[in-house]
């Protein structure tokens, strides 16, 4: 599940309108809806304040890939030992670092497609 779809469907178990959210954050709800929809990534801070806006956590607002069930999830292949390594470290990571980690490493990927 990704960011901006776990985000709206807090938002709407919570009953909360975009403009609901915007008061309680001080987003825009024009960035509230670009983020809903994926067309942003917002920073931990703005997570922060989101979370706090919903009256939700920030692990229970980030933790929407674990909340997937096996059936929801793809079938991956084989890791290698250095990819299994990554893996560990990243289970025993705060949630906070974990959001941090994957924002960093989607930055690097994107930088190493550009030619």
């Amino acid at each position: 599940m990704n960011l901006g779809r776990r985000l709206r469907q807090l938002r709407l178990a919570r009953k909360l309108s975009q403009a609901q959210v915007e008061a309680g954050t001080g987003l825009r709800r024009s960035y509230v809806s670009r983020v809903e929809c994926g067309h942003a990534m917002p920073t931990l801070r703005t997570l922060e304040k989101w979370a706090s806006a919903l009256d939700s956590t920030l692990g229970e607002v980030v933790g929407g890939a674990e909340a997937e069930t096996p059936a929801e999830r793809p079938r991956s292949p084989r890791l290698a030992r250095d990819e299994e390594e990554l893996v560990r470290l990243y289970r025993r990571m705060a949630t906070r670092n974990r959001t941090l980690l994957r924002f960093v490493a989607r930055r690097i990927a994107s930088e190493d497609q550009r030619p």
